[in-house]
């Protein structure tokens, strides 16, 4: 009940904005490994007063994170602490992960739908790398997590998985039903294999197979996500007003501004108008782009994927900085995309059968 009349203090949305997670971010192209650390965003020459106004709307923001989230805290701690009493029993650490990750409100992104049989297990690949996969939307690197290292299906038909890094992604093929290997997709690493690696002997190492969760852990799971959707939904909604509050009074500032800070000031103001729906640095693929085929692709900031104008799927971005996104036609294919280094007019591709090329920006 205290949640509820928390919640009802915020406006009630009439669409989720999924784009204010990441409205932050900055994708910049960085081709470092999934181990190195995002870039940061370089600081920008606005003046004193629309820092102002950003400073007040980021304390704000955080305020109206914390009103709501503070109602939740204390559910996430009542799962945290029966999961790791079930993961004590078990002699295992895949619940006591998983409950760090409540605690801190990390949740999962997209489709992360745990198929025990397509997922279970530890995936193998060369230079002594592994990965475990977590039914909360994440999972382990050489036994580490990560706040920013999550998956998604992204064809859960053909077996098509996001592995999204800090800087970037990877494709991962476990196919259609299970097998002992599998086709794993970078730009840092190629096309290359991996393996299943199902050694229970002890559970507790960090390469071997967890334990799987109990079906009343999982349905707990579902449960919270979805409490925790309709706080986001209202969150977001709050922001959304008040961001576009900020938007007003940042124009008043502009006409009194040299270019450069009013370049800067008019980046901002786009960013904090991006409509619910738009994913934030899309701008950055506008236009028309070649395709295999002598096709043109076309990237919507609403995330949808056109050849030729007819609609032929999705894309989306992959972590939380690199420049990497996917696109995504079901039933077809999965590609791995990056802006490139040296032309903002180029992208590179590779996708989920290894196959590599480029995509040519047309001439405006």
């Amino acid at each position: 009940m205290r949640l509820l009349l928390a919640l009802a203090l915020l406006s009630s949305p009439l669409r989720a904005d999924t784009s204010l997670d990441d409205a932050l971010r900055i994708f910049d192209v960085d081709d470092s490994s999934p181990d190195a650390a995002p870039p940061k965003p370089a600081p920008k020459p606005l003046p004193k007063s629309a820092l102002a106004l950003l400073d007040e709307l980021n304390s704000r923001e955080q305020s109206l994170h914390d009103e709501v989230f503070k109602t939740i805290q204390p559910q996430r701690d009542s799962l945290a602490a029966s999961w790791r009493k079930l993961a004590a029993a078990s002699k295992g650490s895949i619940l006591d992960s998983m409950a760090d990750d409540l605690v801190a409100g990390i949740l999962p992104r997209g489709d992360t739908r745990y198929d025990t049989a397509r997922l279970s297990g530890r995936l193998d690949w060369e230079y002594n790398r592994f990965m475990v996969f977590l039914p909360n939307g994440r999972f382990r690197y050489t036994a580490k997590t990560n706040p920013d290292w999550r998956w998604e299906w992204l064809d859960f038909s053909r077996g098509i998985i996001a592995i999204n890094w800090a800087n970037g992604g990877q494709l991962l093929n476990v196919g259609e039903s299970p097998a002992s290997t599998f086709m794993s997709t970078t730009h840092w690493w190629g096309h290359n294999k991996m393996k299943r690696f199902t050694d229970n002997s002890d559970p507790s190492l960090p390469d071997g197979q967890p334990p799987a969760l109990p079906p009343d852990v999982l349905r707990q799971i579902d449960a919270h996500r979805a409490i925790e959707s309709e706080a986001r939904n209202r969150l977001a909604t709050a922001i959304r007003i008040r961001r576009v509050a900020t938007v007003a009074n940042l124009r008043k500032v502009a006409p009194s501004l040299d270019p450069k800070a009013a370049k800067a000031l008019n980046a901002e103001i786009q960013r904090l108008s991006l409509p619910a729906g738009h994913l934030p640095g899309s701008d950055r693929l506008s236009g028309s782009w070649s395709w295999p085929s002598s096709k043109t692709a076309t990237f919507q900031p609403d995330g949808s994927f056109s050849l030729n104008g007819q609609p032929s799927g999705s894309w989306q971005w992959a972590g939380s900085a690199g420049g990497h996104f996917y696109v995504i036609q079901p039933n077809v294919a999965c590609t791995l995309c990056r802006l490139s280094k040296s032309s903002a007019n180029t992208l590179r591709a590779i996708d989920d059968t290894g196959r590599k090329f480029d995509l040519k920006k047309a001439p405006n």
